[in-house]
């Protein structure tokens, strides 16, 4: 299997389009997805509103469990989208992306694992 990552973006204002990355997925060679999340969180001032912050927030947990590559659980609504799957190195994808995708954050997370 090849290894993908997909980017999760926010919508924080659907009419203007106003979108922010907040998590990738990433698929590994032997099928299994994983979530990476940035530690820095975004505020109402960059997302615009402190309605679209909250939102967010609100659904943090949410993105740190979710396992499905193929599609967002059903109650993220339009508030969130997925990125066409991307290819990623074999070795070390998990850290490739993070370090790559999240590069402009200050500081970034690890991986987020199964439980």
């Amino acid at each position: 299997m090849r290894v993908e990552f997909r980017i999760v973006q926010f919508v924080a204002n659907p009419f203007s389009g106003l979108c922010f990355p907040v998590a990738a997925l990433v698929r590994d060679a032997d099928g299994d997805v994983r979530v990476v999340v940035p530690t820095n969180t975004l505020d109402a001032h960059r997302l615009g509103s402190q309605k679209a912050a909250n939102a967010l927030l609100s659904m943090a947990k949410d993105l740190a469990e979710l396992r499905s590559f193929d599609r967002l659980p059903r109650h993220f609504g339009p508030h969130f989208t997925l990125s066409a799957p991307q290819p990623a190195p074999s070795e070390r994808p998990h850290q490739w992306v993070l370090e790559t995708v999240f590069a402009a954050t200050p500081r970034a997370s690890g991986v987020r694992s199964p439980s």
